[in-house]
């Protein structure tokens, strides 16, 4: 196994999310308030959440997402 090495915030790319458009589903309300926070932190601007799996498939009918979490 490989060993862990420490690395700085300097030497992580940088990578500008800010046009991802993210569908987050998750049924408790909090969990979904904190994940969306770290997604808007990560500079995602488009995060759209749900905890209906029924209106998660409407929203990806009315606008495909880039990228859906559950």
């Amino acid at each position: 196994m490989g060993e862990w090495t420490e690395i700085s915030m300097a030497e992580i790319p940088a990578y500008n999310l800010e046009n991802l458009d993210v569908l987050y589903v998750e049924r408790f309300p909090h969990i979904r308030s904190m994940v969306r926070s770290v997604l808007s932190e990560l500079g995602i601007r488009r995060i759209r959440d749900t905890a209906s799996l029924d209106e998660a498939h409407n929203m990806i009918i009315d606008h495909a997402p880039d990228f859906i979490i559950t």
